[in-house]
């Protein structure tokens, strides 16, 4: 289960980050916002499993940190 819980995070990233550049690819900075509003989200709910002991502290460090990565490679470049 755990993995599953990066992979549907990962995907709802990348899905959120495709639907701000479809709907406003102009406004790079309102991308930018989109994008780290939903990390911030999705480590909310990292955070949630964690607490419910479904996954490790280990664990959602590490997802975090992945995310984040992601969500670097997902920002509109100037």
């Amino acid at each position: 289960m755990s993995n599953q819980i990066y992979w549907n995070a990962k995907y709802l990233l990348i899905d959120q980050a495709k639907e701000a550049k479809r709907t406003s690819g102009k406004d790079k900075p309102y991308v930018r916002q989109v994008i780290n509003d939903s990390l911030n989200s999705i480590n909310q709910q990292i955070d949630w499993h964690e607490m419910k002991e479904d996954i490790s502290l280990a664990k959602s460090e590490q997802y975090k940190k992945w995310l984040e990565s992601l969500a670097c490679n997902l920002h509109p470049k100037y």
